[in-house]
């Protein structure tokens, strides 16, 4: 069985490199279907990204906050966040971690 995740990118924006590189390497995911939302906390990320949904934030709310508002717009069996700095190494993380 194919798992499920609800991924969760949060971000003010301030990393465009590091963030696409993110970005990538969640949706270059194998072995796992994902519902990814990129949550601009103070930043609007909609024109910064395709594919994907997005939540903008018009201020910063923070880490917990922002993180909660992306858990609601997502749905799957587990539920992942990644930070705008950290990229996945293997593509198939997601799916070995379930």
């Amino acid at each position: 069985m194919t798992p499920t995740f609800g991924c969760v990118i949060l971000t003010m924006g301030k990393r465009p490199k590091e963030f696409a590189a993110a970005l990538e390497s969640l949706k270059n995911q194998s072995g796992a279907d994902l519902d990814i939302v990129v949550v601009g906390n103070g930043w609007d990320p909609a024109p910064e990204t395709t594919g994907v949904k997005t939540v903008f934030l018009p201020e910063n709310l923070g880490i917990p906050a922002g993180r909660n508002a992306g858990a609601a717009e997502v749905s799957g069996e587990y539920l992942f966040f990644l930070d705008d700095d950290v990229v996945l190494e293997d593509i198939d993380t997601l799916a070995n971690i379930y």
